[in-house]
């Protein structure tokens, strides 16, 4: 009963991940963006916080190495 809310760069990957879900996989979704860019993370955790989705990471903390 959880929903999972998965990032990276290659879709396809993804789709293939969400097809193997069978019946679950109306639980899963995806965003597809460039992980080292500082300023996609911050507009993907800003989408969720706008959409009620609490994230763990505070924007505040947010850090690329």
């Amino acid at each position: 009963n959880c929903t999972i809310y998965g990032i990276a760069r290659n879709e396809q990957k993804f789709i293939s991940a969400k097809e193997s879900l069978g019946k679950n996989k109306d639980r899963f979704f995806y965003n597809v963006f460039d992980t080292s860019s500082l300023s996609d993370w911050e507009n993907y955790l800003e989408t969720l916080n706008k959409n009620g989705i609490k994230t763990i990471i505070p924007l505040s903390d947010l850090e690329l190495v």
